[in-house]
């Protein structure tokens, strides 16, 4: 049996199995069964960052979920929450690293599934994207990790071996990856966001619906888990004394204290950046909120400060409508105790010492 011939009967096997809550009467708005579809919609949360999941498979004991691949590799645990509910557990039962797609499995929670398209769209399709960008630093800064609607156009369909890509224009951010793309019209699922170009504006991709129902039927097992080194960063900050919390995206949170009396906090990202085989680990600290737009004389004098400093840089995210400016700096991952405590008051130093000049106050 020819490799074509075999994904087609795996097509019709899924369409005929799977069972999932039905698309909306025609007429009927997107937003109306943006409620419901959101109680299929999980936060993920592992060791080394987030992403989005979403409901898919009922099983005798619970509920299975897509995400992306890259969310969950070498998690050394995932969890999922939804809504304002406190996080589960979640076990990865299938990976595809190539097509990047994962298959998580919930017990004991009974979540209603998403439809899936059995075809892909035709370009120009109006899509929404659902998921969770940038949790972790909107957690940082007090702000809940509530869901967020995207919405733009099917701008091309790539295809690849195994299936298709589809090229949307809609916005996308660290987090989104593994959530759901919508057809505006049938409120099904199209795709699954897998990626973005960094370098170019509304270039985002999804892994396709062939892509989709393939990896549901062949479920490839995943690949083991290595352990964590003895050089990992909780070592480092258990063998420091430094006082830490580690929050639900697996991040290390430490609130630098001064002898004036002023305190500055300080995240160490949980996931580490591969390199050609050389790991790089980022901390960053919040210096403040800006209203509206960077004033040019702030812009320039950040980039002087960024320019001076060489090991790290200041930059700008976008939180709402407001932005937030953050000091961060990328360092390899194997370090000591001593150069660790170093880094953490380098980059609190620089962060307070702005929030200071900027605003006069101590909110971070």
């Amino acid at each position: 049996m020819t490799r074509t011939v075999r994904r087609l009967l795996i097509l019709c096997l899924v369409a005929a199995c799977t069972s999932a809550v039905p698309a909306r009467a025609a007429g009927s708005d997107f937003r109306g069964l943006l409620p419901r579809y959101l109680q299929s919609i999980a936060l993920v949360l592992t060791d080394s960052g987030t992403g989005t999941a979403f409901a898919v498979e009922a099983t005798p004991s619970g509920t299975l979920l897509i995400t992306s691949s890259h969310v969950v590799e070498g998690a050394h645990g995932v969890r999922l929450r939804i809504g304002e509910s406190e996080p589960v557990e979640a076990r990865v039962v299938a990976d595809d690293p190539e097509v990047d797609l994962a298959l998580l499995e919930v017990t004991g929670l009974s979540l209603p599934t998403l439809p899936l398209a059995q075809t892909d769209p035709g370009v120009g399709t109006d899509v929404a994207v659902v998921g969770y960008p940038l949790a972790d630093r909107l957690q940082s800064v007090g702000m809940g990790a509530q869901p967020s609607l995207s919405k733009g156009v099917l701008s091309a369909i790539r295809q690849k071996e195994g299936g298709s890509v589809l090229q949307v224009d809609v916005p996308v951010n660290p987090g989104n990856s593994g959530g759901p793309a919508f057809d505006w019209e049938t409120g099904e699922v199209i795709g699954v966001v897998v990626a973005r170009l960094r370098d170019a504006s509304d270039i985002n991709f999804l892994v396709g619906t062939t892509s989709i129902h393939t990896f549901l039927a062949e479920r490839p097992a995943p690949a083991p888990i290595q352990t964590l080194d003895s050089g990992s960063i909780r070592d480092l900050l258990d063998q420091s004394g430094i006082p830490y919390e580690i929050n639900e995206q697996g991040n290390f949170k430490i609130v630098r204290k001064f002898e004036n009396e002023r305190t500055q906090l300080v995240l160490i990202y949980g996931r580490v950046w591969d390199y050609q085989g050389i790991k790089i680990r980022e901390l960053w600290a919040p210096a403040f909120r800006l209203g509206g737009d960077l004033p040019a004389d702030l812009a320039n004098r950040l980039l002087q400060m960024s320019q001076v400093a060489k090991i790290g840089g200041w930059q700008v995210i976008e939180v709402g409508q407001d932005r937030l400016v953050t000091y961060a700096i990328k360092v390899v991952d194997r370090m000591t105790v001593d150069e660790l405590r170093k880094w953490i008051d380098y980059v609190a130093s620089y962060a307070d010492t702005m929030e200071r000049e900027v605003t006069g106050k101590d909110d971070y």
